[in-house]
């Protein structure tokens, strides 16, 4: 058993092999106990969904990376090589989906919102068995599941990455130190370009301007170190702001609030909703 398979398991029931499984889409539990964990990179035949209830989730690709807090997703398009790693105890769900019955999703890898419909939908669906009718009352509710996760919203809390290998230097520099504070004159002159066609390369291929994919770095970044139980201060002077206030105010406008407020908000029971036991799952 390698490496991948083994912590596979920890967050997967062992007698699922869900790429050969004929359904259309298949709903695990997730539940990888106490401490951080992680898989390096892999692939599965099916694309998947990774519902998050508790915990701080990072998906990797070539193409981006996502951050998954509670009651947020990731989608992964079928065949995409990805690295995880979760930030303490998590705990939600897995789907896994045959490519012909998604709606087509942009991009190999992006965040989706969880709203609690669709959430309510994957704890009731939970427990079916993984060979249920596929046209009976269980595959009306596995069709009602795929038409929710069609229609979720798209979050913002993926950090997409440059295909060209130039800017590829820059934003791998910036992900090991995101306190760098270069001008964009001195990055283009470092990388070998004109700032002239490295910004405008870098928007044609991220979507974002530099600045302000450097301020999703830093939305992204805080978010793992302050799941980490990490003190506003020690995240504001890892980021290089030279306050916690600054830090706070460009998080706040990033995101909508304060980045304490947005995690509590995230871990709070949903209205109306009754909290379920984790579910088990191989250790």
């Amino acid at each position: 058993m390698n490496a991948i398979d083994s912590a596979l398991l920890k967050v997967l029931p062992r007698e699922w092999d869900p790429d050969h499984v004929d359904r259309p889409v298949l709903v695990l539990p997730m539940q990888s106990g106490p401490g951080d964990w992680g898989m390096d990179f892999h692939a599965h035949r099916k694309s998947q969904l990774m519902v998050t209830n508790a915990g701080l989730i990072t998906l990797e690709t070539d193409a981006g990376v996502c951050v998954v807090p509670p009651r947020s997703a990731a989608w992964i398009q079928g065949g995409t090589l990805h690295r995880v790693s979760c930030s303490g105890a998590a705990s939600g769900y897995i789907v896994f989906v045959e490519a012909e019955a998604a709606r087509a999703l942009p991009g190999p890898c992006h965040a989706l919102a969880v709203s609690p419909f669709l959430r309510a939908l994957l704890d009731r669906v939970l427990d079916l068995p993984h060979d249920y009718e596929v046209d009976g009352h269980e595959g009306r509710l596995m069709r009602v599941l795929l038409d929710e996760i069609g229609a979720a919203q798209p979050e913002g809390l993926h950090l997409p990455l440059p295909r060209d290998r130039r800017l590829r230097r820059m934003t791998t520099a910036l992900c090991a130190d995101p306190r760098l504070q270069a001008r964009l004159a001195d990055w283009a002159q470092q990388i070998g370009m004109s700032e002239r066609s490295m910004t405008r390369l870098f928007l044609a291929e991220t979507g974002l301007t530099v600045n302000q994919w450097r301020r999703q770095l830093h939305v992204l970044t805080a978010l793992q170190q302050l799941s980490e139980g990490l003190r506003i201060q020690s995240v504001a002077d890892a980021l290089g702001y030279e306050s916690a206030p600054a830090f706070v105010t460009m998080f706040r406008k990033a995101v909508g609030t304060s980045p304490r407020r947005f995690l509590a908000q995230r871990s709070a029971p949903q209205q109306g909703m009754t909290p379920r036991p984790p579910p088990d799952a191989a250790a």
